[in-house]
């Protein structure tokens, strides 16, 4: 069977909650015909509903959603088209991460024609025009010689936004390789060229691949940042990576 984005409710003590959706469980497809519907991130707003956000693949060209549930984890008709916004057939767009603002604007981050993508809507789910250029920003990360992806997304209270992800950089004697970085824009979507330099910080938490994937803010206003980074093989002969975890903090200042 294809796959679909899967929704469940628990209570308290873990049991499912029998009153949400069917029997507590969700089922949605972005479009039945195509191969994989996904879901890779959610965010419940601050008046009860459930963003969530992920991407679909029919073997040409990647698509992307958000679909938004009512309390009661059924689509929800005042977002976009009966709860869901669907990215055009053959735009390669990724979504990989969502966050919404108290008033109910979504914003997204994954990466677009292998560039990072940020993208605004309303809360009624259409593009919000006054955000990047008529709703996205869609960029080489500063300082990136190629390719940058967006994995996680926090809107501060100030209505800036930090993303986190991975950038190709010239590393060790021209060699290209994925590095770990975090930006700032603007509520605007600017970038925030007093953070970091030029907006942007490079995490540096390995010598080797680095992939940045979460981001929170703690109660001081720092970023906490996790993510893997690649170590050398046990085996000189093999030609595999090894992965650690790692959890590193910014200053709110950058």
């Amino acid at each position: 069977d294809n796959y679909g984005i899967y929704v469940s409710r628990h209570n308290a003590d873990g049991t499912l909650d029998e009153t949400y959706g069917e029997g507590g469980i969700s089922h949605f497809k972005s479009n039945p015909t195509i191969y994989l519907n996904g879901a890779k991130d959610a965010k419940l707003s601050e008046n009860g509903l459930l963003y969530i956000t992920g991407w679909t693949f029919d073997y040409e060209n990647n698509t992307s959603h958000i679909l938004c549930l009512d309390e009661n984890g059924f689509e929800y008709p005042g977002f976009g088209e009966e709860g869901w916004v669907k990215t055009p057939k053959g735009g390669g767009v990724v979504y990989e991460a969502i966050d919404v603002d108290s008033e109910g604007n979504a914003v997204v981050v994954g990466y677009m024609n292998d560039l990072l993508l940020v993208r605004r809507y309303t809360a009624d789910g259409q593009l919000d025009s006054i955000f990047g250029n008529n709703g996205t920003v869609n960029d080489t990360v500063q300082g990136s010689v190629l390719y940058s992806y967006g994995y996680d997304i926090e809107l501060l209270e100030d209505g800036k936004i930090i993303v986190v992800g991975s950038k190709f950089d010239i590393w060790y004697d021209e060699y290209v390789i994925q590095k770990a970085f975090m930006s700032r824009f603007n509520a605007d979507g600017s970038i925030d060229s007093t953070f970091g330099v030029n907006g942007v910080i490079n995490l540096k938490v390995g010598d080797y691949a680095e992939f940045a994937l979460g981001v929170e803010v703690d109660t001081l206003g720092n970023y906490i940042v996790t993510g893997h980074s690649e170590l050398p093989s046990i085996n000189p002969e093999s030609t595999l990576p090894r992965y650690e975890s790692f959890i590193t903090r910014v200053t709110k200042d950058g």
